[in-house]
């Protein structure tokens, strides 16, 4: 289902992209210093590849495949609408008075919506649904640019100096706060926030072109003795160790999460059925074979696998109960194995 107010926030972000690559083009004809001069040219060129990541991201949009990952969008919305004028007005002051504060202040306000932590969410989704999609290194690589330019150039302006610490300090905290809400701390895969968000968009691709997918549910044996016996630090260890296998062991196109608890969740697209069993007993024996501690280290998984016809996130909720009850069944009859469910979701 498409979400409007989703698209729309996205259609905005390509008018402001566009209107960067105007910008940018116009201030490396009025400014003086050669340097600036080639940096701007610089920063208008990187914009321009961005103008094809939105377009993507729009179309992505427009299909129902990105998940709404705004908390409060219509304040976004408001806050996208609200930068166009004030980017005009701090425009037309920059042709007046072409200072080098005033450029950098016009490139501020033209970069500032960027440092939304939901903006960076949806490249991450968009780079996870396409291998070549870029969008999120190369928008880190043109803010790190952007800063270390103002940086230099602050030194002999105070204001400037200040402007670079605030973008400093909200580039920070968007990191953080995408890293905290997308991702598992100890571990470092996917969250269960973050993976549900993006199974339901690659989930939405794989019903549009028909193709086939599975969830692999997997948790470690006898973990809670584990954590009784050697202390919960101990447990966490096994527990990352056990993560990095299971990350190690996968294609880029799957996703590995952190489902809860010691349970670990990869979700797979365009996958066939005969292909499973090897890649769970690669996973299986990989960590039988490569975790280190003084007691033996196992896992159990549990597959489900289908072609997703319906509402996705009705199919992802029984994919999920699906190899979860093949999981229970393969503990209840020894563990350290796995059990593919006996018949294709439908």
């Amino acid at each position: 289902m498409t979400d409007e107010l989703l698209v729309e926030i996205l259609q905005t972000g390509l008018r402001l992209e566009l209107k960067a690559v105007d910008a940018y083009s116009k201030l490396q004809t009025i400014t003086s210093d050669p340097e600036l001069k080639s940096f701007w040219h610089s920063m208008m060129k990187d914009e321009a590849e961005h103008v094809s990541y939105w377009k993507r991201l729009v179309e992505l949009a427009q299909e129902g495949a990105l998940p709404q990952v705004f908390d409060s969008p219509g304040r976004v919305m408001n806050d996208l609408t609200s930068l166009e004028p004030k980017i005009d007005e701090l425009f037309r002051s920059v042709e007046s008075l072409p200072t080098v504060s005033k450029m950098f202040l016009l490139a501020y306000r033209m970069e500032f919506y960027m440092l939304h932590p939901a903006i960076s969410l949806l490249f991450k989704f968009a780079r996870l649904s396409r291998g070549e999609f870029t969008a999120e290194e190369d928008y880190h690589g043109h803010l790190n640019k952007f800063l270390t330019m103002l940086r230099k150039y602050a030194t002999d302006i105070p204001e400037l100096e200040l402007l670079s610490d605030t973008i400093d300090r909200l580039w920070q905290d968007n990191v953080r706060l995408l890293q905290h809400s997308t991702t598992d701390l100890l571990t470092d895969v996917l969250n269960r926030r973050g993976l549900m968000q993006v199974m339901t968009m690659l989930a939405s691709l794989a019903r549009r072109n028909g193709l086939n997918t599975a969830i692999m549910m997997m948790d470690i044996d006898n973990f809670k003795k584990i954590n009784d016996s050697y202390g919960h630090q101990v447990g966490d260890e096994v527990l990352v160790k056990v993560a990095q296998l299971v990350s190690d062991s996968t294609r880029a196109s799957d996703v590995v999460g952190r489902y809860g608890g010691d349970e670990l969740l990869v979700f797979l697209t365009s996958v066939k059925r005969d292909a499973l069993p090897v890649l769970a007993e690669t996973i299986r024996n990989r960590v039988q074979r490569e975790t280190r501690f003084p007691f033996p280290v196992t896992v159990t998984i549990g597959i489900a696998e289908g072609t997703i016809t319906g509402d996705v996130d009705d199919e992802l909720r029984r994919f999920i109960r699906e190899a979860d009850e093949c999981l229970y069944d393969a503990k209840r009859d020894g563990k350290n194995r796995v059990e593919i469910c006996p018949v294709p979701a439908r």
